[in-house]
């Protein structure tokens, strides 16, 4: 079997262990102000025969994260040649892609190598029933003692092709399906602020099973001394809160940002034509994607239906807007959540949502597009009203909500975050902005963000308290720490730190 030199170019590992120096990747991001470590990486086992897939919005570092594994696997002494990467950007169908896999696969073999191979295949959602082709080379046996990640931008393509390789990913008992999304608050301000960074290592705070019970024990009306001590740290966590506000999770706009003081409309722009693109894939129709979106933005911290969404637009059905904001949350561009039934805590799915933007760099640059103006202009904007800016707060609360329920869920394989993360509504309309749930746990999270919480802000979770039988919950402020009635009041940046 010849040696696939023909693959040499992607994989320049094989020539030189001093590859990264010249990779456009790894250059950007050794270059960057901003240098995100996901913690996602720790959650891969490269010790077992398992299909990974890893999908995510673009332009938020999957190719950038994929180098960095490779250069993590290589730095483990293994050999350079046992590594393939390979882009799919101009694969046309799954044979080739089977064909391309299998000639690196073989020429490995061949070679009476049996050592453990490691393939990084990126954008395989742009092959078409790509699944077809890694499903007939692990029937075949091909893949034996093989770790395979597989990432794609067409998130809802690469979802459903996964669930077509049904008992073929795996230890069963692994997560095979990672999602890569934006940075959340508490990796951005680790990343951006070092001393931060220290302070919460110092208290421990960067294991998970410390976040968890420290979240455990807000909902319980409980504050500890690490809580304080984090929540000393507000003048600078509030700035940093500001300024992800700004960016959202998204390195390039972060490094703009950072840089510059501003973010560039071609960064923008790129993010719009991403959007636009995937969408058009599934042959949406984008004069009804800009009408849906503005209705989105008018309604946004409000419980909403379909029906009421359409009646501003040309959209002839209901169905059609429930198509158009599903696809865009499988895009990972909104999420929505449903209206709780608190007696059989599950969703209630006739009745209004709640729909948010998945990360505030999302909102303001299809804000922009939608309006025809700069995008930049009406962050500023949106940053400078107290009102706008406190539904943005909330809005990044919701999807950190997201986050904190996976986390804390048993079945990760099965999670879906709809059923884990709701609002609700009690008779007299109060209403609980989040509820968390998980493993029969329930944390409710009313946002405030303001200086004060006044007695009735506290009604809402007082009525939750009496239907469920709950006991405390949590109240997002601006800067107020504080135990009262058996709820903690806690800033939203400290609390997100937390997530």
């Amino acid at each position: 079997m010849s040696y696939p030199i023909e693959y040499a170019e992607q994989n320049p590992w094989w020539k030189t262990r001093q590859w990264a120096a010249n990779d456009k990747h790894i250059q950007a991001y050794q270059s960057s102000t901003f240098q995100w470590n996901p913690r996602l990486k720790f959650f891969l086992d490269f010790s077992k025969d398992i299909v990974y897939t890893l999908r995510g919005p673009r332009q938020v570092g999957k190719t950038t994260f994929l180098k960095l594994l490779i250069a993590d696997t290589l730095d483990q002494k293994l050999s350079p040649q046992n590594v393939f990467y390979y882009s799919c950007d101009l694969v046309d169908n799954p044979k080739e892609l089977a064909s391309i896999i299998e000639k690196f696969v073989n020429s490995r073999r061949s070679q009476k190598i049996d050592d453990r191979l490691y393939l990084f295949i990126d954008e395989v959602s742009s092959v078409k029933g790509w699944q077809k082709g890694v499903k007939f080379l692990i029937d075949k046996g091909s893949l034996r003692n093989t770790t395979i990640i597989l990432s794609g931008s067409h998130s809802l393509d690469l979802r459903v092709s996964a669930e077509r390789l049904p008992g073929r990913r795996g230890d069963p008992k692994s997560n095979p399906d990672l999602v890569f999304v934006p940075v959340k608050f508490a990796e951005y301000t680790e990343s951006i602020d070092k001393d931060l960074g220290g302070i919460i290592k110092q208290l421990d705070l960067l294991r998970t099973t410390e976040r968890h019970e420290e979240i455990t024990a807000l909902s319980h009306g409980t504050i500890s001394p690490r809580i304080e001590k984090l929540a000393y740290e507000i003048t600078r966590t509030n700035l940093h809160l500001d300024k992800y506000l700004m960016t959202g999770g998204i390195p390039r706009a972060i490094n703009e940002f950072s840089k510059l003081g501003r973010i560039s409309e071609t960064t923008y722009r790129t993010y719009v034509d991403v959007v636009t693109g995937d969408l058009m894939r599934y042959n949406m129709n984008e004069n009804y994607l800009r009408q849906i979106l503005e209705e989105v933005l008018k309604t946004l911290g409000t419980p909403v239906g379909w029906a009421t969404l359409k009646k501003e637009t040309d959209v002839s059905s209901s169905n059609t807007i429930e198509n158009y904001v599903t696809a865009l949350d499988s895009s990972f561009v909104l999420n929505f959540f449903y209206r709780m039934n608190a007696a059989e805590r599950k969703p209630e799915y006739a009745k209004q949502k709640k729909i948010i933007f998945a990360d505030p760099f999302f909102l303001h640059a299809l804000n922009g597009w939608v309006h025809g103006k700069d995008p930049f202009e009406y962050a500023i904007e949106t940053l400078g009203s107290k009102e706008k800016k406190s539904i943005l707060v909330e809005q990044s609360v919701g999807e950190h909500c997201i986050r904190l329920a996976y986390s804390i869920a048993r079945q990760k394989q099965l999670f879906e975050y709809k059923r884990h993360v709701m609002f609700w509504r009690g008779k007299e309309d109060r209403e609980v902005d989040f509820v968390v749930g998980g493993d029969g746990t329930m944390i409710p999270i009313e946002v405030k963000f303001q200086e004060q919480i006044a007695k009735e802000d506290m009604y809402p979770l007082a009525d939750f308290r009496k239907v469920t039988g709950t006991k405390g919950g949590i109240v997002l402020s601006k800067d107020m720490l504080e135990k009262r009635n058996g709820y903690s009041i806690v800033p939203v940046s400290t609390f997100l730190l937390l997530v």
